[in-house]
């Protein structure tokens, strides 16, 4: 009896010493990363796989996800690199908010590290489809925060409008990127995704409102909904107002990018253009 005694309390010491040395592991991962120490986090990451996975902050973000979140391209490059070569399912960690790296990237608008996180051949393509805890996908997330450069790079990921359904597009409460982009007054956005994804556009929430029962209550969406002084409704009135149309927007969103060279974006990417109109 002894004996079994003298087991337990020798697994238990080994118990506690392993909490202590995760704890003290969690503590310097912190430590690094709060102080932009990313070399010193690269080295836990190549060196002990359970790092990759450690929450760093209050928002149980890793340090890959802080390190998204600052656009630190080439840190998120190697602690990418680490990942995938060994074991690629911590790239599916989510916060305290369900959100990867991959959402985190998405929300910020950061194309080339949604990208960098997918990668170059799209071989970790599945993490576009994972949701968080409102039941939001990536492309849902870059849509809500008006990034239409991520929005524009996760959808041509899809390479077919076709392979976009439905879930990918709404979340919890049957709310939709369309229903979304209005309500955040997006709607240049709005008129791209109404374009391309017309179903949207007659989809009720659980509320029962469709996106333009949504449009309906926003003032600043229409002219007569904003009460203007006499002057200023003879400037409105001698303003010259271009079409708005999808087309017409997605050139120009196009000329602006192709202008900016130096951003380095994938070969590929001028193919949403195709993908959309």
């Amino acid at each position: 009896m002894s004996s079994t005694n003298e087991v337990n309390k020798e697994e238990e010491g080994i118990g506690i010493e392993l909490a202590g040395a995760d704890e003290e592991l969690r503590e310097k991962l912190v430590q690094y990363t709060l102080e932009g120490n990313w070399i010193e986090v690269k080295k836990i990451y190549r060196s002990i796989p359970k790092s990759r996975t450690i929450t760093v902050n209050n928002s149980e973000d890793t340090a890959l996800h802080v390190a998204v979140d600052l656009d630190e391209e080439n840190v998120v490059k190697d602690l990418v690199s680490i990942i995938v070569e060994h074991e690629k399912s911590a790239l599916k960690k989510g916060n305290k908010h369900g959100d990867t790296p991959l959402h985190v990237a998405a929300s910020r608008g950061f194309a080339r590290l949604c990208k960098c996180i997918i990668g170059e051949n799209e071989e970790r393509i599945e993490l576009r489809t994972l949701k968080n805890n409102n039941g939001e996908t990536p492309l849902f997330l870059a849509a809500l925060n008006g990034n239409k450069k991520a929005f524009a790079y996760l959808s041509q990921t899809f390479h077919d409008r076709h392979q976009i359904i439905l879930p990918h597009l709404v979340r919890h409460h049957q709310d939709s990127i369309l229903h979304c982009v209005i309500q955040r007054e997006y709607f240049d956005l709005a008129v791209i995704i109404a374009h391309n994804f017309p179903m949207l556009t007659t989809l009720r929430n659980e509320h029962g409102c469709t996106p333009l029962k949504v449009l309906a209550t926003k003032p600043s969406a229409f002219p007569s909904g904003i009460k203007f002084s006499w002057w200023k409704r003879i400037l409105y009135h001698c303003i010259l107002v271009e079409p708005l149309n999808a087309e017409h927007r997605l050139k120009k969103i196009r000329e602006k990018m192709e202008a900016k060279s130096e951003e380095k974006f994938p070969k590929n990417y001028a193919t949403l253009w195709d993908f959309i109109i």
